[in-house]
């Protein structure tokens, strides 16, 4: 199993967690807020503290060969990902990740009216969120081909 670095360790994120300690796995978790360091050690996570919003303190994440699962929130306004631009703008050539599993929301695809959402479906964000979402998608797909 590959090391795994969660962006966004919160429920879902220690879930993954441990899963993948479970398997022998190092797990690092990124957090914003200090606080909740403990909780995460105890669980055998080993911590980052850093701030999504704050392209500076992403400076030395430990991506390299690991699968990054990206969990956080998208910010709060307008219809760009900032997180996802500076994460990826953070991770240095060379250090990249093997992989990045990024949660989305079916807000991509905006109102289907109960029918079926595939692969096919073409993206139709209708709110402020579901654009950012797609953003994030865009933006993760593009620099993963550049690497």
């Amino acid at each position: 199993m590959h090391d795994l670095l969660i962006i966004g360790c919160g429920d879902i994120g220690r879930r993954v967690a441990a899963l993948a300690i479970k398997e022998s796995a190092s797990v690092t978790g990124l957090i914003r807020s200090a606080e909740k360091a403990p909780l995460l050690e105890q669980q055998g996570i080993r911590v980052v503290n850093a701030n999504l919003d704050e392209p500076s303190s992403l400076s030395g994440l430990p991506a390299k060969g690991t699968i990054v699962f990206y969990l956080a929130p998208p910010p709060g306004g307008g219809h760009v990902d900032t997180r996802v631009r500076n994460f990826c703008g953070a991770i240095a050539p060379g250090e990249e990740p093997t992989k990045v599993v990024y949660m989305s929301t079916s807000g991509v695809y905006g109102d289907c009216s109960d029918e079926w959402v595939t692969e096919d479906t073409p993206p139709n964000p209708q709110t402020a969120r579901g654009k950012r979402r797609l953003d994030a998608e865009t933006v993760l797909t593009a620099w993963g081909k550049e690497r």
